[in-house]
């Protein structure tokens, strides 16, 4: 059942649901809606680390900074960004909180809003602003370009579970699949790799 996760959420509270996907951010909890109001208490639900999931930036292709391979906060400066209700909630508070680390107050469009990954990209592809987008997400179109963002926003995708409730057999064998299938830790967390010693040459 597809839903977001303050939905989600929701049904996990009502026994509706025996666990689900859910991601939030440092500054935004799994419970709060996208208007900014709690569905539930963080005693409602378990939660269970799953991956990390860095923001992209999503840009026209023909934007100045589409030429760039990796941006970093301080690019944002002076540019408009578009996202969902709420000065783009989920992420937009994270955002701002780590552009103010780094000395500029973003510039969240109020007027063009969606919680829609489609419209967002019509809203972006039309010039209106630039958005943010998980990386997990796919299905971009041809005139949107998307660029990692250093020291960006990143969400946690977590497994939700009722409260105390009974986790069956075959809930457990799904969390199981679940935690293989996850991808590694992503983009702005990453560690450089190390890079591998040189052999000396083997005399002949």
């Amino acid at each position: 059942m597809d839903g977001e996760p303050y939905e989600s959420v929701v049904r996990l509270k009502r026994r509706e649901l025996d666990l689900a996907v859910v991601f939030d951010l440092p500054t935004w909890p799994v419970y709060r809606s996208y208007e900014g109001r709690p569905t539930a208490s963080p005693e409602d639900v378990e939660l269970v680390d799953l991956c990390e999931d860095a923001f992209q930036v999503m840009l026209p292709a023909g934007h100045p900074l589409a030429r760039k391979r990796l941006l970093g906060l301080d690019d944002l400066r002076g540019e408009r960004i578009t996202g969902s209700s709420n000065d783009c909630a989920p992420w937009g508070a994270e955002l701002r909180r780590l552009c103010q680390e780094v000395g500029f107050e973003p510039l969240l469009e109020p007027l063009y809003c969606s919680a829609d990954f489609q419209a967002q990209q019509a809203f972006v592809a039309a010039g209106l602003g630039l958005s943010l987008l998980p990386s997990l997400v796919v299905g971009v179109r041809d005139d949107i370009v998307l660029r990692p963002l250093r020291g960006g926003p990143v969400r946690r995708v977590r497994l939700a579970f009722p409260s105390g409730a009974f986790r069956s057999a075959a809930t457990s064998a799904l969390v199981s699949v679940l935690r293989k299938m996850a991808p590694a830790r992503r983009a702005s967390r990453s560690r450089p790799a190390t890079p591998r010693p040189r052999r000396s040459p083997t005399p002949r």
